[in-house]
């Protein structure tokens, strides 16, 4: 008996080692933005643009950019039972590509452009790149995101299972005031308050209290 004891207590270690080692969360890959993607934020960090409205004021603002590969997604979850309400998921992950970048107009006005990326379904490797688009002062002035470009094919990509709040709009051709026409324009919502962005530009337009303002 006192010897099947200390095998006991000899082999406690290799079981608390070898569960630790099952029960803590994993990289397992990462990946990146497609160039398309990125390029929505062709800017570095402290970079300025300059917009102008119909009566050729100008509107110079700042910025800041940050890049990071650090997003992450569990693509397969790990110990469950074991994994507490308040305690971090464990589970096998990816990091991720994301490029933010935020503008500031005046002291109180901020523009944030996001491209990130998201997973399509729970514990699969099914990625899409996505865009949102932001401006708020003290609440938020306007507001959209969506879908850049699905990383698969099976299954299906449906928009829908995406389940965003507010979509940005795609407009094959978008007016705006002195008969300056863009084409494939990402766009908020119409309204008072708007951000206007394109896959070569970036974000090249703003309205705001009613005011048009582009990139001159």
């Amino acid at each position: 008996m006192n010897r099947l004891i200390w095998m006991l207590l000899l082999c406690l270690p290799l079981f608390a080692a070898s569960c630790k080692n099952r029960c803590e969360s994993q990289k397992t890959g990462e990946i990146a933005l497609l160039d398309s993607s990125a390029g929505l934020i062709p800017y570095e960090d402290g970079n300025q643009i300059t917009l102008k409205n119909e009566d050729g004021e100008s509107m110079v603002l700042s910025m800041d950019v940050n890049q990071s590969m650090t997003d992450q997604h569990c693509v397969k979850y790990r110990c469950e039972l074991t994994t507490g309400p308040y305690e971090p998921v464990v589970c096998d992950y990816y990091t991720s590509e994301s490029i933010s970048q935020l503008l500031y107009i005046g002291d109180s006005i901020v523009i944030d452009v996001l491209v990130y990326m998201a997973l399509y379904e729970e514990e699969k490797e099914l990625f899409y790149d996505a865009l949102r688009l932001s401006m708020s002062k003290i609440g938020s002035l306007a507001f959209g995101e969506t879908v850049l470009a699905p990383r698969f094919d099976d299954p299906p990509f449906d928009e829908s299972q995406t389940n965003f709040s507010d979509e940005l709009v795609l407009e094959e051709f978008y007016s705006f005031p002195g008969n300056q026409v863009y084409q494939n324009v990402w766009r908020t919502a119409e309204g008072p308050n708007m951000l206007f962005a394109r896959p070569d530009l970036g974000l090249f337009a703003i309205k705001l209290d009613g005011e048009f303002w582009l990139m001159e």
